[in-house]
């Protein structure tokens, strides 16, 4: 499910690009300036998503696992949301050594 949002979400955003763009081809300057690389501002909108902060003190703040936010990124990157890239990386898992994708 969290797979289905995301490319959901890259397909969203190639469309708001493709209509941003004018006849030169160069985006449009209407965008508002937050201080954040436009990866940055996909990456928060990612993480917004699936974690919350408390709002009062009764409420829980909701997190988002590392393992899960790696997978997210790795798959934003494969259906080229992010600029990013990523190299294999070995880690130990059931006693043997294992290699993953890592950004």
């Amino acid at each position: 499910m969290q797979d289905d949002n995301l490319l959901e979400y890259a397909d969203e955003q190639k469309q708001i690009e493709e209509e941003e763009e004018g006849d030169d081809g160069e985006t449009s300057e209407e965008e508002v300036e937050t201080g954040l690389t436009e990866n940055q501002g996909r990456m928060l909108y990612l993480i917004g998503l699936y974690a919350r902060p408390a709002r009062t003190g009764s409420d829980k703040e909701e997190w988002m696992r590392r393992q899960a936010l790696l997978v997210m990124i790795y798959e934003g990157i494969v259906a080229e949301l992010f600029d990013y890239d990523y190299a294999p990386a070995s880690m130990f898992l059931e006693g043997k050594r294992r290699y993953f994708n890592k950004s």
